[in-house]
């Protein structure tokens, strides 16, 4: 499985990292053309909630009010449960990523052709977000172009070390004053999670 989050930071809790540890980071681009995406679902995440400024995740709201209709209620009803359980307080996690492994397993190797999941980052409280890819499927619609070297301060933010072009042949031209483009942080605000008017508030960072 190929784990891709939709933001760096949320590697410091996924990989453990800790204070003066080099890792390194690779920028997936979509390519300019295409001739099918990756099939996706998301768990636990209404995408017009995560990725709130982009039209085509309004139409897909649209899409799911029409197709559910008056069961839109029950639908949005699962999506904040599994949110919930997603981002749950659990002393190690284990429970977690056990019931988080189960449904990738069910979703992505049964006979439904789902090419990745969008899930709440269960280390980083739903702060970001994961994608779990099949590691086949992603170089149809996504190429790598970018590695960047990073150091872990004391105080959790990146220096920047090095940086690469990844070429054509998969070789990485490394010396290169190249940077990671930022995305747009969206996350869980911490209000009461058991609210259930409000269990996803996006927010820029």
């Amino acid at each position: 499985m190929l784990y891709v989050s939709d933001s760096p930071r949320a590697l410091i809790e996924e990989c453990k990292l800790i204070s003066g540890q080099v890792f390194c980071v690779l920028q997936f681009e979509h390519l300019p053309v295409i001739e099918e995406d990756l099939n996706c679902i998301t768990l636990g995440i209404e995408p017009h909630h995560a990725i709130r400024n982009n039209p085509e995740m309004h139409k897909i709201k649209d899409f799911w009010n029409n197709f559910y209709g008056k069961e839109y209620p029950k639908f949005q009803l699962i999506t904040s449960n599994l949110h919930k359980v997603f981002i749950r307080e659990d002393n190690n996690n284990s429970s977690v990523y056990d019931f988080s492994s189960l449904l990738c397993d069910k979703l992505l190797f049964g006979d439904n052709q789902i090419d990745a999941i969008f899930y709440p980052s269960i280390a980083n409280n739903g702060a970001w977000r994961n994608y779990a890819i099949q590691p086949d499927q992603i170089f149809k619609a996504y190429e790598v172009k970018k590695a960047v070297l990073f150091q872990l301060t004391e105080n959790n933010s990146f220096k920047w070390i090095d940086g690469g072009i990844v070429e054509n042949d998969e070789s990485i031209s490394w010396g290169q004053e190249v940077s990671l483009d930022s995305p747009v942080g969206v996350g869980i605000s911490r209000v009461d999670i058991n609210d259930p008017e409000l269990y996803i508030h996006p927010f820029k960072k």
